[in-house]
């Protein structure tokens, strides 16, 4: 596998040395996806919180925090295995990203809201081919699901 990529530096440590490359990336990946969600959540509400902040002066946002703690540890106990999730919200990330990237490029062409910085013409091309070829990985993921291929 992987590990073996890792052989002509590591030697016969190269399986340890992958394993414990992965972990400590699990391991950065859950404060960060908690983090990430806490902010998410506290500025969809309104609420000014964050880890600027100590816990008693935030306590919406640290609570979301331990919640997405908890449900990420919860995935292993109702047998749910965190890598097929992980695969699962990469795929849903990416077909909800073409109609958001489209949404920020139309807000961003608007003076009324962005003022001195709307969009330049080259930010407009650049964004709608992106956001285009998004879509098209989006459509040929689904055809090849629902065509088994």
């Amino acid at each position: 596998m992987l590990h073996r990529l890792l052989r002509p530096l590591a030697g016969d440590l190269a399986y340890l040395l992958f394993a414990v490359g992965i972990i400590w990336t699990g391991l950065l990946a859950v404060p960060l996806l908690a983090g990430a969600s806490a902010y998410a959540v506290v500025e969809t509400i309104g609420i000014k919180e964050g880890l600027g902040k100590k816990l008693g002066s935030a306590p919406g946002f640290y609570t979301v925090i331990a919640i997405s703690t908890l449900v990420g540890m919860s995935l292993d106990w109702f047998g749910i295995n965190p890598i097929k999730a992980l695969y699962y919200t990469a795929v849903l990330n990416g077909l909800t990203a073409p109609p958001l990237m489209a949404l920020v490029t139309v807000i961003s062409n608007r003076k009324d809201i962005m003022g001195q910085f709307v969009n330049s013409r080259a930010s407009n091309i650049l964004g709608w081919i992106i956001t285009l070829i998004m879509a098209l990985a989006g459509v040929m993921l689904i055809v090849n699901l629902v065509t088994g291929q």
